[in-house]
């Protein structure tokens, strides 16, 4: 591993002398059991942090005095706005699947299926998980097939149950 991650840390403007005293400081802060493993996971959460803010327009704190803490704020906030983008993926793809399979049709032409179920599109990672959690399976796994369009995931409700899980199902 060594200086592997340099060319990705010096890309934001480190003296190099400057770069290697500061992350010599940072490796204090790290608990592991040897100085060079606490050196090569200096550099690497630097780079992370570094490339994390980078991605979401964060001016970082080249020298954080807590590089642990920095790098893990850093990568909550990354997630959050992730979850966000894909969140926003979800709503759309659920209205437009719903639209397709939800048919608008007088209650007294519904087929016997319609009158007692209901097919539900999640909308948001957490359908996902609170699917998962009910089903005691990994559907929470399917999220990004889902969102690359490599299949359509959606639950079944019973109308008299509409938020207990009773099946899932993948297309």
């Amino acid at each position: 591993n060594g200086l592997s991650k340099m060319p990705n840390i010096m890309k934001y403007g480190y003296e190099f002398d400057k770069l290697l005293r500061y992350l010599h400081k940072a490796t204090k802060t790290i608990d592991t059991r040897s100085w060079w493993s606490a050196y090569n996971s200096a550099q690497n959460l630097l780079a992370d942090y570094l490339e994390m803010c980078d991605l979401m327009d964060i001016t970082p704190d080249k020298t954080p005095m807590d590089l642990k803490k920095a790098h893990d704020d850093v990568t909550e906030a990354f997630r959050a706005k992730e979850n966000e983008i894909q969140d926003a993926k979800f709503r759309e793809l659920s209205l437009s699947v719903s639209n397709y399979i939800n048919r608008d049709v007088e209650e007294s032409k519904k087929t016997k299926m319609e009158t007692m179920y209901d097919v539900v599109i999640p909308a948001s990672t957490a359908d996902f998980v609170r699917e998962g959690q009910q089903q005691h399976n990994c559907v929470g796994s399917y999220c990004r097939r889902v969102l690359d369009g490599s299949c359509i995931v959606f639950f079944v409700r019973k109308k008299d149950a509409p938020y207990e899980s009773y099946i899932t199902a993948e297309y």
